[in-house]
């Protein structure tokens, strides 16, 4: 979660202090009863949606570069073999599928690399006993086609997580929305019914409902550097 939207919550989070401890100024309004309700329980859906989204993709991209590493290290023996092969052999086709360097196969796309790897995988099965003077074995294709697999699986979860992590924070900021909303339209409204038998309690409030880092008070949906001309009388 952005920075900027860190210090929203904490806005938030500091708002909901101040009515816990000034609750008995806020009776006299049921109308503010309510809302400060209502606030409280988007602030709390907002903690609990904030926290998927940092925990989204927690240890996937890891988990697929430390897939990525172990398929290459697999890869680039038999591709090699293979590559020695066609060039004593003049085989064309062979030359055209191996000949391509470990830097190439490290900027590959995650799908043309694993086609690279499945591509290789099968030939070097289709040539095994023809192969085998050049370092080629049976157990480096098996290591081969495990580490393919575990990429393949690896990639997918990545992927999978972004999507839920997309979803999450999309949902994320409707929440923060609905929060500005109900603090915009009806607390702070309704804490300026407070002014004239509260002015400390309001002024209060009106200190803790500025997010720190830009210091300005919040309107819905605007972006960080639309805010200075947004400020709250």
């Amino acid at each position: 979660m952005s920075k900027y939207l860190e210090n929203k919550k904490s806005m938030y989070l500091g708002v909901k202090t101040f009515f816990a401890e000034n609750m008995d100024k806020a009776t006299s309004l049921p109308a503010l009863t309510k809302a400060i309700a209502d606030f409280n329980q988007v602030v709390g859906l907002i903690e609990t949606k904030a926290l998927e989204v940092d925990t989204a993709s927690a240890g996937k991209a890891k988990k697929k570069a430390n897939a990525e590493e172990e398929l290459l290290t697999a890869l680039i023996p038999v591709k090699s073999a293979l590559a020695a092969y066609a060039s004593e052999k003049n085989d064309s086709e062979l030359k055209a599928l191996t000949e391509i360097t470990e830097s190439q196969l490290r900027k590959m796309r995650d799908t043309d690399l694993q086609k690279k790897a499945e591509g290789i995988l099968k030939n070097g099965e289709e040539r095994l006993t023809l192969v085998g003077d050049y370092g080629l074995t049976q157990m480096r294709l098996t290591t081969l086609q495990e580490k393919s697999r575990a990429f393949s699986d690896a990639t997918g979860e990545r992927e999978a997580s972004v999507g839920k992590r997309v979803g999450a924070r999309s949902a994320l900021m409707e929440l923060y929305d609905r929060a500005d909303r109900i603090l915009v339209e009806r607390i702070d409204n309704l804490m300026k019914q407070l002014r004239d038998s509260d002015p400390q309690v309001c002024e209060e409030y009106d200190s803790t409902r500025i997010v720190r880092e830009a210091g300005l008070r919040h309107r819905p949906i605007a972006p960080p550097d639309q805010q200075s001309s947004q400020r709250q009388p």
